[in-house]
Formats: structure tokens, sequence, C-alpha cells
């Protein structure tokens, strides 16, 4: 028999890290994570660049009163602030707007809802009638409620008619307001 020439000798591995392709490799991904690093700041800080300013006329923050620096005179309870356009508590009319109207059908009664919204404060105890009338301006209807004053501005209503008896077609609203020695009306139309 023959003798084989084979070597009693382990094969030389060579470690990972000496292997050109697996260098090679970390060093890509390496560069790659720092690059997108790179970008992701950029961009936030194009964001942050991009935000509008305040304008210059915008309002300041208060900064907190210190109780030694409150002014000692309250404000009336009354007085209402009023922040855009016109105080409506300085017209010498009363305005406002029917805010709800709506019919409801429950067993073979129906009720006309009606509440409206008065633009001023009022002060003092108010009023509020409603007259509905036909198409031939005759009044089918009539009732008077109180006014409540609401947080800026106050309420007439709800005011709840019975409608089963009225002929359909178009119904005038008129609201006549008064508080305050001032008075004031509020028009619509409803439709039955």
């Amino acid at each position: 028999m023959s003798k084989s020439t084979q070597s009693s000798q382990p094969a030389h591995r060579v470690p990972p890290y000496r292997r050109p392709i697996i260098v090679v490799s970390f060093l890509i991904v390496l560069i790659v994570a720092v690059a997108v690093t790179i970008v992701v700041f950029m961009s936030i800080n194009r964001v942050q660049e991009t935000l509008p300013e305040a304008p210059e006329n915008a309002p300041k923050p208060i900064a907190p009163i210190e109780p030694d620096e409150q002014d000692e005179s309250p404000e009336p309870e009354d007085k209402v602030d009023q922040y855009e356009g016109e105080d409506p508590n300085k017209l010498p009319d009363l305005t406002g707007r029917v805010a709800y109207k709506a019919v409801n059908r429950e067993q073979n009664l129906e009720v006309l809802t009606v509440s409206a919204s008065i633009d001023q404060y009022l002060t003092e105890a108010g009023t509020c009638t409603l007259r509905l009338k036909n198409s031939n301006n005759i009044e089918v209807y009539s009732s008077t409620l109180p006014a409540q004053p609401d947080v800026t501005t106050s309420a007439c209503g709800p005011f709840e008619i019975p409608i089963s008896d009225f002929s359909p077609g178009a119904y005038q609203i008129e609201i006549t307001v008064s508080g305050d020695n001032k008075t004031g009306l509020i028009t619509d139309t409803v439709q039955l």
C-alpha cells in the first residue's frame, strides 16, 4: 500500500478582519450611516429656518402681574371685553339674529321652536316678544319671554309654537327685543 502525501497539518484560516471584502463592506456601511445622519440634521435645520417668524405687530406675551402690582380699582362687573370690531354694547339699538328654528313633529303635534341671539349683553331684565305673521302679514301667533344674559351676549327663547293648525307656506318671524333702555327688531322667515 502506498502512503498518501496528505499533510496532517490543519488548514490555515484567515481571520475575518483581514479579508478585504469584509473590511470594504464595513467602511461602506459606516460612510452611508454618517452621510444619512448629516442629511437628517441638515433637513431639520432647513425646516427650522423656513418656519415663519411672528409678525412685528403680533401681540407679545403678557407677563403675570405680581400681587403688589395689581390695580386697586376692579373693573365693573357689567363691562364686557370686546376684542375685534365695534363694541355692540355701545350701539343705540339692540341687534341680533335668529339662532335656531326647527319644526318638530311628534305624535300628531307639530311645534316650531325658535331661539334668538342678541348681540348685546343686557345688564337689566329684558324681554323678547315673538310675532309670527303669515304671507298676508296677519299675526297668527304672539308670545313674550324674558331675555337671558349670556357670557358676552344675551339670548331669547326658546319659543315653542304649536303649528298643527297653521296652513303650509312662508311665515315671517319678528322678535322685538328690549332691555337696558334700548329696543331692536330681529326678523327671519320660516317655511312650514
